[in-house]
């Protein structure tokens, strides 16, 4: 069939399924938080502290955002299955959205985020293992503290 095809025609049709893809991509970037106006999708408090936030960003829905990554751990059942999505939370010291598979993070009961759950991000492995030694918390990846959560009933 390409044969059939001149090659501006084939050109153009590359060219429009790459503009395609880079397209979809830009859909899960992170969107806008507007600190005090969104509210947080699993307990509806504004999301005011955005070194807390969190957010879920499905292609083709709404970005949902949460006020502590508790509450987005939490909501995790009711996000949708069917849909691409990344997850994202915003990094505790400069509030750069960071995907939560790259993102480390401390839980410590001196954190006093939104919700209570204790609970922050960071880029850097040895800034949030700093705070971890010195907050008397425990370093956690994403898997690690989704299971910590279930565990506990959140709390």
């Amino acid at each position: 069939m390409w044969k059939l095809v001149r090659k501006p025609v084939r050109y153009g049709i590359l060219l429009l399924l790459l503009l395609a893809a880079s397209c979809a991509d830009e859909l899960l970037a992170p969107a806008k938080l507007s600190p005090g106006e969104d509210s947080c999708a699993h307990c509806r408090m504004a999301v005011s502290q955005i070194e807390f936030a969190a957010q879920c960003v499905s292609a083709g829905l709404n970005p949902k955002f949460y006020d502590d990554v508790g509450c987005l751990v939490l909501d995790l059942g009711n996000l949708p299955e069917e849909t691409s999505k990344v997850l994202y939370v915003a990094d505790f010291e400069t509030h750069d959205w960071l995907d939560v598979n790259v993102a480390h993070f401390v839980m410590s009961k001196n954190i006093e985020s939104p919700m209570g759950y204790g609970i922050a991000a960071f880029a850097d492995a040895s800034r949030a293992s700093q705070l971890a030694n010195t907050g008397e918390g425990q370093l956690l990846n994403f898997s690690d503290l989704t299971a910590r959560l279930a565990g506990t009933g959140g709390t």
